[in-house]
């Protein structure tokens, strides 16, 4: 059986080698041809709320299951807390997996969105900034929704809000001063959204690693 180890004595495992931000993380995971994501919360936990594709692997069993992964691919770590991600990216480590890398806790991944996690053209931008300056006050920005359909589907749109009236568990992000505003719940399916006008003029929000 495969024991943990007291980090401070080991020389060897650097965990800053292998420890992504959270843009980092979202983007190795869209670009990598085999992405191995795990999250090492609880059931309750990862039944709650999880990254799209993802695998729960609870920290407890994660030493017993080490034969399980895969020595192909890159594998993502991701859990409830810095020492738990340490102390499974060193059994990887001492194991000889080469490629992996981890993400200090679930609530990092989620609080760490930002306006890099969006692309808004131009032609959008001007669009929505033409809108709020002629509407009324009330009008102050704009709602990306992601309505999910399976693991790694969703479908996207956008629309113009009142910000007094959006839920309070919503994050904002300042996009080249436009408000966009987007449920915490679905905020691991924002990372690549994008937002342009159709062919009608339209905005429209589409993910292509998602849509």
């Amino acid at each position: 059986m495969i024991k943990f180890t007291d980090l401070s004595d080991n020389d060897e495992f650097k965990a800053e080698d292998y420890r992504l931000n959270p843009k980092d993380f979202y983007e190795k995971r869209r670009t990598s041809r085999r992405p191995y994501v795990f999250d090492l919360r609880s059931a309750n936990d990862y039944e709650e709320s999880h990254l799209p594709g993802s695998h729960n692997l609870p920290i407890e069993h994660f030493e017993n299951s080490i034969y399980q992964m895969p020595f192909s691919g890159d594998i993502l770590l991701y859990g409830g807390d810095e020492k738990e991600l340490f102390s499974a990216a060193e059994i990887l480590y001492d194991n000889g997996f080469e490629i992996f890398s981890f993400i200090d806790s679930y609530d990092s991944l989620i609080g760490g969105v930002d306006a890099s996690f969006i692309d808004i053209s131009r032609k959008a931008q001007d669009h929505i900034k033409k809108f709020l300056n002629a509407s009324s006050e009330k009008i102050q920005g704009v709602s990306i929704i992601i309505e999910t359909k399976t693991e790694r589907k969703a479908n996207y749109s956008i629309q113009f809000i009142e910000l007094s009236d959006t839920p309070a568990e919503n994050i904002s992000i300042d996009f080249e001063n436009i408000p966009v505003l987007v449920s915490k719940e679905v905020i691991p399916y924002l990372e690549g959204t994008e937002v342009d006008l159709n062919d009608k003029g339209e905005l429209e929000a589409f993910n292509p690693s998602m849509s």
